[in-house]
């Protein structure tokens, strides 16, 4: 699924429990630019999935049209079918991670980063009998303790956050990226 079919799901969504915000309230609320909103806006109307109705001269108001529900209905079932591929995708490359860690010797693992992929890397971890040392998000957290690996599970700022341990003192070989 593209960035731009995620916007429009997200914008149709805003629309139908709002339709008269302005398109300025739309871009801080999407965090997309106003550009991107009225071009979103443009190409919504053109397909049919919303219409426009003039509330005075400078103040517009969207109505989402049966069309534009049938739409939000498909952009979340692809989202949803997106979602569950990056899931499944994340899930396999962790899987292989680990069995290549415990082919190593190693058992105790600190994961960094604290969200939605450290929850799969806890599930996957479970079923492979390694140990979670702890969950951090930045190397202070580290403290004294016992681990064989770092993993880290930011998919943004791994580079920086690698370099960043490595400067801490932290060997090379017990950082790992996914």
């Amino acid at each position: 699924m593209h960035q731009k079919e995620i916007n429009a799901l997200r914008l149709l969504e805003t629309l139908a429990s709002d339709q008269s915000p302005s398109q300025r309230e739309i871009a801080k609320r999407l965090k997309i630019s106003l550009g991107m909103v009225n071009a979103l806006l443009k190409r919504l109307v053109q397909k049919g999935y919303l219409e426009i109705s003039n509330i005075s001269e400078s103040k517009v108001k969207y109505l989402l049209t049966p069309k534009g529900d049938v739409e939000i209905s498909n952009l979340t079932y692809r989202y949803i079918r997106h979602s569950m591929g990056f899931y499944k995708e994340i899930q396999e490359k962790l899987r292989n991670l680990f069995k290549e860690i415990k082919t190593k010797g190693k058992q105790r693992i600190v994961l960094y980063g604290n969200g939605a992929i450290s929850n799969i890397a806890c599930e996957v971890m479970n079923e492979q009998s390694l140990t979670l040392v702890n969950i951090i998000d930045n190397e202070k957290c580290l403290g004294d303790l016992d681990y064989d690996i770092i993993l880290i599970l930011e998919l943004e700022e791994y580079n920086a956050i690698a370099q960043s341990l490595e400067n801490s003192g932290i060997l090379k070989e017990k950082i790992l990226t996914l």
